[in-house]
């Protein structure tokens, strides 16, 4: 997994997740900025397996994470995402724990922006909007992963691209 300049892998487990029928066995990684899962695919009989990233998420897209308990196998990780009505379900024995992990990472990260945004805004000048509400602010989406970034950034905030 590539990380970007200043992202710090939180934690790393092999998961297990279905896809298209048929089970799919990789690797699950929280950074402190995205949530990634590489499988390990083979594009034919005679060529050796490769990784291949199969969901790459900016953490602060999670909307719902929840852990179920199962009569039979392993615990399940269920991630809900803002984007569209994609959801992954990996099976790991560690479930709970995960739930924490992405809830306190996401937090952590949306504070991280809130106060880049505050920074980025600075004092403003003139004269307050009605009742005292300061003028609004100007955001850009990031072509690339489609986060909001305060106007007058260079380069996006979530994933390093150029705005």
């Amino acid at each position: 997994m590539l990380l970007n300049p200043g992202e710090q892998v939180l934690v790393s487990e092999p998961v297990d997740t279905d896809s298209d029928g048929e089970t799919q066995s990789g690797t699950l990684y929280l950074t402190d900025h995205r949530l990634v899962f590489e499988a390990a695919v083979r594009k034919s009989l005679f060529r050796p397996k490769v990784s291949r990233t199969m969901m790459d998420l900016n953490v602060e897209h999670v909307t719902n994470v929840t852990s179920t308990d199962p009569t039979f196998g392993r615990p399940v990780l269920n991630v809900e995402t803002d984007r569209g009505v994609m959801a992954y379900a990996f099976r790991t024995p560690n479930a709970a724990a995960w739930v924490t992990s992405i809830t306190g990472a996401r937090n952590a990260r949306l504070a991280t922006l809130r106060a880049a945004e505050g920074r980025a805004s600075g004092p403003t000048g003139g004269t307050p909007g009605p009742a005292g509400t300061a003028p609004p602010a100007v955001y850009l989406h990031c072509r690339h992963c489609g986060t909001l970034n305060p106007a007058g950034r260079a380069r996006c905030a979530s994933c390093g691209a150029a705005l």
